[in-house]
């Protein structure tokens, strides 16, 4: 089917791009068209030819055919995709909720719960990779539950890291610091 369309796409496309300019009588190869007849109208077609479909006629019904079942199942996917998304983000809000809101003990579970996600994942590599991954998970857990107090940490801590990070800085290039004061948390 690719075959056929890729054969007839190339007359198809000049035929598409020239057929409005020129209308010639199709007489002989040798004969030359008059002046007349090149700016012509075309003849309607009568009912009975109108009817018969060409090869690419026939090659286009048949990939809309093929074609039809395939988009279906695509808007049907994208339609479930979207339902799935939405419902999904709508239990993970309400959940976030309510682990903010949730009693102490509460908060201190979902935390470790998030420490051993992380440590299962980092399960079939080394130490580091376990200790790191777990660290982590408690990380984005506990900053899911305390948000604030996320933001006043992470605050503390760029601060803090400037700090240390000039000081180390000028230790290794042989400079001494401007300040060496660490900054009030």
């Amino acid at each position: 089917m690719l075959r056929t369309m890729k054969w007839l796409g190339g007359p198809v496309v000049v035929t598409g791009i020239f057929a409005p300019v020129v209308y010639a009588k199709e007489v002989d190869s040798r004969c030359v068209a008059k002046p007349e007849d090149v700016y012509k109208e075309p003849k309607p077609r009568c009912r009975k030819q109108m009817d018969e479909s060409t090869e690419l006629e026939k090659c286009v019904q048949m990939c809309r055919q093929e074609l039809k079942p395939l988009k279906e199942g695509v808007v049907n996917f994208v339609s479930n995709a979207t339902n799935f998304v939405s419902e999904t983000s709508t239990t993970i809000g309400e959940n976030v909720d309510y682990l903010r809101k949730a009693p102490q003990e509460v908060q201190v579970a979902a935390i470790i719960g998030g420490t051993l996600v992380g440590s299962l994942l980092g399960l079939r590599r080394g130490i580091f990779r376990k200790i790191w991954y777990g660290t982590l998970g408690g990380l984005a857990t506990a900053a899911i539950i305390y948000p604030d107090d996320t933001r006043t940490v992470a605050r503390a801590g760029t601060q803090l890291v400037k700090c240390y990070g000039t000081i180390a800085y000028n230790f290794i290039a042989g400079r001494k610091s401007p300040s060496t004061t660490t900054p009030e948390m």
